[in-house]
């Protein structure tokens, strides 16, 4: 799975469990060079891949491929934002407590998952021109699975040479 598709699970599943149309919520990655979309609004931003454990390789297939997966996890971070007072830890409070749901799991289809929040739900009011704003931050860490395809090859047959008669033999696969 690469970056941009967990950007696309994130923000789908943020999508789907604030779908409270009173909300008119929109949803983006965070640090873009973009205006500011109308509030509320939640960003979205990945932390760096860390990898968790030794990779495994399946066996080599009939044409030399073999495949690698390789178990990862990240930081994401969501922040809120919001006019209106204690909105945004609300938006927060609901997305985290989807998180170990069903709904979660079936979503992110088994190749990627939720492990811990690492920060709950903080309020960090920011001024934003000459007025508070009302800003909240969620930190989780998912795990992810990445399988890449990995063309080792074939060895078809191996010649040894005897070394005291000069002959030749041929081990075929």
């Amino acid at each position: 799975m690469v970056l941009n598709d967990i950007y696309d699970r994130l923000k789908s599943f943020t999508a789907l469990v604030l779908n409270d149309p009173s909300l008119n919520l929109t949803i983006i990655e965070a640090n873009q060079n973009a205006p500011r979309p109308k509030k509320p609004f939640v960003t979205i931003s990945v932390g760096p891949m860390n990898v968790v454990a030794m990779p495994v390789k399946a066996d080599i297939d009939a044409s030399g491929i073999q495949q690698v997966i390789s178990y990862m996890s990240f930081i994401a971070e969501f922040n809120a934002y919001s006019d209106t007072r204690h909105e945004s830890e609300e938006i927060l409070s609901t997305l985290q407590k989807y998180f170990r749901t069903d709904l979660a799991f079936r979503h992110f289809k088994g190749d990627m998952s939720y492990l811990s929040t690492v920060a709950g739900v903080m309020t960090m009011p920011q001024v934003e021109g000459v007025v508070w704003e009302n800003r909240a931050i969620l930190e989780a860490e998912f795990s992810v699975t990445q399988t890449i395809l990995d063309d080792v090859g074939l060895i078809e047959h191996v010649v040894i040479t005897d070394e005291t008669s000069g002959e030749e033999f041929t081990i075929n696969k």
